[in-house]
C-alpha cells in the first residue's frame, strides 16, 4: 500500500502545507523586525534628543539599542532573502552578509547586557565606587573587534575554500566552540550578578531612581537570559 503523504494528493497538501509555513514565518518574522526596528528607531532617537549627561548606564543602554536595531534589520533581511530564489551570486553574498551581521549583533548584544548589569550590580553594591566608563568602552569595542573578525575569517574562508575543503568546517567549528563559550560565561556573570542586586534590592528597599535603574536593569538580564537559553542549547547542540 502506498504512502497517501508520498504521491498524488497528499503529496500536493504536504507541498502546500509546506509553503504555507514558510509563507507564515516570513510574515511573522517580517511583522517582528517592523516592530522592533521602529520601536528601536523611536529609543534611540530618545537618548539623541537627552542633553543631559548620563552616566555609564545610559551609554550602555544607548549601545544595546544600537545592537537591538541592527538585530532587527539584519534578520528581517536574512528572513527576506531567505524567501526568494538565490539567482546570482550578489544575492547569495548578501545573505551571507546579513547573517554574520546578526550574529555579531547577537554576540555584542549579549556582551553589553552583562556588563550594563555588571555596572550596575557595582553601582548598586559600592555607590561611591566610580566605574571607569573607558575601560568599559574599551571592553565593548574589543569583543565586537573579536567576534567580527571571527565571523569575517569564516566567511571567507567558505567564499574561497575549494570543494572537499575541510579548512572552514573546522574553522566554523572552533568559531562556534569560542562563542558558545563566552555565551556561556555571559549567562552565568549575567545571572550571578542579578542575585546580588535581587538580594539587597530586597533586604534594603531602596527608593527613588536607584530602585528604578536597578529592575530596569533586572527585567533586561532577565529577558535576555530567557530568550538565549534556547539559542545557547541549539549552539550546543551544533557544536556536541
Amino acid at each position: 500500500v502506498s504512502n497517501p503523504h508520498l504521491t498524488g494528493t497528499g503529496l500536493n497538501e504536504t507541498m502546500n502545507a509546506t509553503e504555507v509555513l514558510k509563507a507564515s514565518k516570513s510574515v511573522s518574522s517580517g511583522v517582528i523586525g517592523i516592530f522592533g526596528t521602529l520601536s528601536n528607531i523611536v529609543s534611540l532617537s530618545y537618548f539623541l534628543r537627552d542633553d543631559t549627561p548620563g552616566g555609564v548606564g545610559t551609554k550602555l543602554l544607548m549601545l544595546l539599542n544600537i545592537f537591538d536595531l541592527l538585530v532587527c534589520v539584519s534578520a528581517s533581511s536574512v528572513v527576506l532573502l531567505d524567501s526568494i530564489p538565490a539567482t546570482s551570486p550578489q544575492l547569495i553574498a548578501l545573505f551571507n552578509i546579513s547573517q554574520i551581521l546578526f550574529r555579531i549583533a547577537t554576540q555584542c548584544t549579549g556582551f553589553t547586557t552583562c556588563l550594563l548589569s555588571i555596572t550596575r550590580t557595582i553601582a548598586f553594591q559600592c555607590p561611591f565606587y566610580q566605574v571607569n566608563n573607558v575601560a568599559v568602552g574599551v571592553a565593548a569595542a574589543v569583543h565586537t573587534f573579536l567576534i567580527s573578525c571571527m565571523e569575517i575569517v569564516v566567511l571567507v574562508l567558505f567564499w574561497c575554500g575549494s570543494e572537499g575543503d575541510e579548512m572552514p568546517i573546522r574553522a566554523l567549528h572552533a568559531m562556534n566552540c569560542t562563542e558558545l563559550t563566552i555565551l556561556s560565561v555571559i549567562f552565568v556573570v549575567v545571572v550571578s550578578s542579578n542575585m546580588f542586586s535581587v538580594v539587597k534590592l530586597v533586604s534594603q528597599d531602596p527608593e527613588g531612581e536607584i530602585r528604578r535603574a536597578t529592575i530596569t536593569v533586572i527585567i533586561l538580564s532577565l529577558l535576555f537570559c530567557v530568550f538565549n537559553m534556547t539559542f545557547i542549547g541549539v549552539l550546543g547542540c551544533i557544536v556536541l
